[in-house]
């Protein structure tokens, strides 16, 4: 959706005694579609919490501390609340007891283990406001006039500042530092900006994230404030419309939640936003007040049709790595911390540590054991494949390598060769997914190219540094057999190809071919030899490219090999 701000801002200096949220332009003879960058310089109302409407950064000890500078960071963006309770990211004491958690969870802070693996973790405070329905909370995100909210001492309050959800979580972003500080460059880790959306809060986080992105467009903000990846925990995508005014947008009314979020994320995705969905609802397809149309349900079997909702819900998937979660542990808790509807947003944050199962060998590099897809099956042994789940330790960069495919969570036996459904009975960071991935769909090299930013050899992941239409090519050998090949990188710089099940085994060259002479090849990590310490980092330093053998046979369920290519000009 291109997003023209509505003209009649661009040409009224607003007078307003509580909010300014847009400079002032005198000269409107230009036309109305001029871009005026908004200063989001607005005053709060006095009689909300104090930490109310604004990102507080929690530390490792889960109390707040200050940003810091030049670190990946992520914003934690909850859905429906109570007004006089402070949102956070730790798990409840009170209800996440012994019989809820499994005995191999650490009873460690999530914000810890966020802090300890580099990152600034906040959270969007918007509780006064979130006391809401969920229909409601929508209509906060784009129109002022809806904001009403509950004041400090439990007062409905129904004059409405001249601002909405979407500005003011913009407006607390922008103050948080410069587009420099938010882009990391340097040391161990990605350079990356996360927005976590939760319920409702995943709109607010599309929402902000396609404001970000007109925003750097027009040239108003820099590239490092744009949300790098972006995660949808238990997204709220009803189906209704209700019509409301859109305050920023030249659309006037918005649809449904479900519409604006399929529109939004198909057009983030393109340019470089990497996606992941985490759905419980087994039937969120009948949780509103319509049962999606286009939905087939015949014997408990059901199936999305390219017709009505069911398409623009098939169309956020085909942009996302998906997850169905399945979890009864939540039944053991209060009704009061049930209906914070918050579990499954507990369980992503807590997999930033990876998983908790000693079965699974940590990476030597990280200490740490990934999350794993597949876990039992063959070929997926952490040293020698990246084979890996959705969750919050999981690379973007290899989020974006399964973009479009679906995990379930399921247990294989490798004694049985069966798979069997699984739900998660006490809280753990190990879900036991298996993906829809195989040698048929994903026997396959990947990765980006683009301009190298810094003095690391990981990926630069902001948007301005991708290439696009740079040619890779493939060569591929299995006994008397070649085979060559050639793809492009994608509007985001990245290829996949597959080279399917003939080609099993294959010894392979892949090179990438510089857009001008203008471009020029730049050095990798000699120290990289394992797939995992490739997945993140530069691989092709000169025209020649790269030789490897993908060491795949018929009895794994899928191989990727991940082979990018940082250029300087």
């Amino acid at each position: 959706m291109k997003k023209i701000f509505v003209s009649v801002l661009l040409v009224i200096c607003l007078a307003l005694t509580s909010v300014a949220l847009f400079a002032c332009n005198d000269n409107t003879d230009d036309g109305a579609n001029d871009f005026v960058a908004p200063s989001f310089d607005y005053t709060l109302p006095t009689d909300i919490a104090e930490y109310g409407l604004s990102i507080e950064w929690i530390g490792s000890d889960g109390n707040p501390t200050t940003f810091k500078s030049n670190r990946p960071t992520a914003i934690v963006i909850g859905g429906a609340s109570e007004y006089n309770v402070k949102d956070g990211i730790n798990l409840d004491t009170t209800d996440y007891t012994a019989s809820v958690m499994a005995s191999s969870v650490s009873l460690q802070k999530t914000s810890y283990l966020w802090n300890r693996q580099g990152f600034n973790i906040g959270v969007f405070h918007y509780e006064n406001f979130a006391d809401d329905t969920n229909d409601n909370i929508v209509k906060k995100i784009f129109n002022s006039s809806s904001m009403t909210y509950i004041n400090k001492d439990g007062n409905t309050v129904t004059t409405t500042p001249d601002f909405n959800l979407t500005e003011a979580f913009i407006s607390a972003y922008l103050k948080v530092a410069s587009s420099d500080e938010l882009a990391y460059s340097g040391g161990k880790y990605i350079q990356e900006v996360r927005f976590i959306g939760n319920g409702v809060g995943a709109i607010l986080a599309l929402s902000a994230a396609e404001y970000l992105d007109y925003l750097y467009e027009n040239g108003a903000v820099g590239v490092g404030y744009l949300p790098d990846r972006i995660d949808l925990i238990d997204p709220y995508l009803s189906n209704t419309g209700s019509a409301t005014v859109v305050d920023f947008y030249s659309q006037t009314t918005l649809g449904s939640a479900l519409e604006f979020g399929s529109s939004a994320v198909a057009e983030l995705a393109p340019k470089g936003t990497v996606f992941t969905l985490v759905e419980s609802d087994k039937e969120y397809y009948d949780s509103y007040e319509n049962r999606y149309s286009g939905v087939s349900v015949i014997d408990n079997t059901v199936t999305l049709t390219e017709s009505g909702d069911s398409a623009l819900y098939l169309a956020i998937k085909k942009n996302v790595a998906y997850l169905n979660f399945s979890e009864s542990f939540s039944a053991k808790m209060s009704e009061t911390y049930q209906a914070k509807e918050r579990t499954t947003l507990d369980w992503f944050l807590y997999t930033v540590n990876g998983s908790d199962s000693t079965s699974i060998t940590t990476q030597s590099e990280t200490d740490i054991r990934p999350m794993v897809d597949g876990y039992n099956m063959m070929g997926t042994s952490v040293s020698t494949s990246v084979k890996y789940a959705v969750s919050a330790w999981t690379p973007t960069v290899y989020l974006r390598a399964v973009r479009g495919h679906e995990y379930n969570m399921a247990k294989y036996s490798s004694t049985t060769q069966a798979t069997t459904s699984y739900t998660m009975e006490r809280f753990q960071a190990e879900s036991y997914q298996i993906s829809d991935l195989t040698l048929d769909n994903a026997y396959a090299v990947c990765g980006y190219v683009y301009l190298k930013g810094d003095d690391t050899y990981f990926i630069n992941l902001n948007r301005n540094q991708y290439l696009q239409d740079v040619v890779i090519n493939i060569t591929a050998t299995v006994d008397d057999k070649v085979a060559t090949y050639q793809v492009k990188t994608s509007s985001d710089g990245f290829y996949f190809y597959n080279l399917g099940r003939s080609m099993l085994g294959a010894s392979v060259t892949i090179s990438a071919t510089t857009p001008s002479k203008d471009y020029s090849y730049t050095t990798t990590d000699a120290s990289s030899s394992s797939n995992y310490k490739h997945l993140s980092k530069n691989m092709i330093s000169t025209a020649g490219g790269v030789n490897t053998t993908l060491s795949s046979t018929a009895t794994q369920n899928f191989f990727l090999y991940f082979c990018s290519c940082a250029l300087t000009k």
